[in-house]
C-alpha cells in the first residue's frame, strides 16, 4: 500500500531508560517529526530510544537511537553524548544525513527503473524506429517462395564430401559404406 507524503506523520514512539530531564520526550518527538516532514516518501513508523547511563566514569553516558520506516526502507541512527538533549540534537543531524542518502538512493533507483522500462519498451518493439536491415516483430516478412526449385538428378548432392585420406589408406572405408 503506497500512501501519499501529505498524510500526517505517524505517532513517534519514544522509549526511555535511566534518569531523563523533564520535557526530553517531547523534545525528541519534535526533532524527529521535523525530519519526517522533509522526506519525499511517507514515514510509516518512527521510534526513538533514549538511554542515560548512571555510570559517572563514562565520558558520554547519554545514548540516542532512532529507527524510521520510510515507505518500506529503514533509516537508522545512533549517537552518544554527554547529555540527553545534546544526544537528541546529534541524532537529528545524523538522521537527516541518513535520510538525504536514502532519498539520493531512491532517486538513483527510480532513474534506473526508468532506463529499464525504456529498454523493455524498445525490446517489445515500441521504442525507437528500427534502422535498415534490422529485424522487429512489426517488420514486413522477407519474401520466400512457396516451393523449392528442383535440380537435375546429376546436380544433386547427398552430403558426401571428399576424404582427406587417399583411397589406398588403411583407415579409409570402402566406397560402398559411404
Amino acid at each position: 500500500m503506497k500512501r501519499s507524503a501529505s498524510q500526517r506523520a505517524p505517532e513517534i514512539q519514544v522509549e526511555t531508560q535511566g534518569q531523563m530531564p523533564p520535557g526530553v520526550i517531547e523534545y525528541a518527538q519534535e526533532k524527529v517529526r521535523a525530519l519526517t516532514g522533509r522526506t519525499g516518501e511517507p514515514v510509516l513508523f518512527a521510534r526513538v530510544k533514549l538511554t542515560h547511563m548512571a555510570n559517572p566514569a563514562m565520558e558520554r553516558p547519554a545514548l540516542a537511537q532512532a529507527n524510521l520506516d520510510v515507505n518500506g526502507r529503514l533509516a537508522r541512527a545512533h549517537v552518544a553524548a554527554t547529555t540527553v538533549t545534546e544526544a537528541v540534537d546529534l541524532l537529528q543531524d545524523r538522521l537527516a544525513a541518513r535520510l538525504e542518502r536514502l532519498a539520493a538512493r531512491l532517486e538513483r533507483l527510480a532513474a534506473r527503473l526508468e532506463r529499464l522500462e525504456e529498454h523493455w519498451e524498445a525490446r517489445r518493439g515500441r521504442g525507437p524506429a528500427p534502422g535498415p536491415h534490422e529485424w522487429r516483430h512489426g517488420s514486413e516478412p522477407a519474401h520466400r517462395p512457396g516451393y523449392f526449385p528442383a535440380r537435375p538428378r546429376n546436380a544433386r548432392s547427398y552430403g558426401t564430401s571428399p576424404s582427406p585420406w587417399p583411397a589406398s589408406h588403411p583407415t579409409r572405408r570402402p566406397s560402398r559404406w559411404r
